[in-house]
């Protein structure tokens, strides 16, 4: 199976996002093939995972249109296409699912998003599109890599809490 990932935070950049999408596209990568398609410039690498960056320096409708041109080359040899919430993917993403009749995940992830969703009209158009077209729709997120400070002890049951929360959401 091939899945695609869109999503508008990939490591290095900074969000809560990017460190999900990275640990799910190497989880994915076990049984699956996975591609991911974002904004940034020079990702951080995941053996196995085709890497696609769309430079975000560029003007909003130039960096749209460029991602909906990759996301296109892509899509026609997809089976699932997964989406990290935020207009930028969701509506290149569920837009391009509609002509393409690929299922669709959404994984509402940005709490900052979900937020802005109720500022702007053209968002929660947007949203209710890919609301309506998802086969499934994820709301939670597992946990938070554990920190491991010098000179203190390993966090064993914190890192075991961690992998056990991937296995169940993956």
């Amino acid at each position: 199976m091939k899945i695609l990932i869109a999503t508008p935070i990939y490591p290095p950049e900074i969000g809560k996002t990017g460190p999900y999408i990275k640990k799910l596209a190497e989880e994915l990568s076990k049984k699956y093939s996975v591609t991911i398609i974002f904004y940034g410039r020079f990702p951080e690498k995941i053996p196995g995972i085709i890497m696609i960056p769309v430079d975000k320096h560029y003007p909003l409708i130039i960096r749209t249109l460029v991602f909906a041109f990759k996301f296109l080359k892509k899509v026609r040899h997809t089976d699932i296409i997964y989406i990290e919430n935020g207009p930028s993917t969701e509506l290149v993403a569920g837009m391009i699912s509609i002509i393409f009749h690929k299922p669709l995940i959404l994984h509402l992830g940005d709490p900052v998003y979900e937020k802005k969703i109720n500022e702007k009209i053209i968002y929660k158009i947007i949203r209710f599109i890919i609301l309506r077209r998802a086969k499934t729709i994820i709301n939670n997120t597992p946990l938070s890599r554990p920190e491991i400070i010098p000179f203190k002890p390993f966090p064993k049951e914190e890192f075991n809490n961690y992998e056990k929360s991937w296995e169940e959401h993956i």
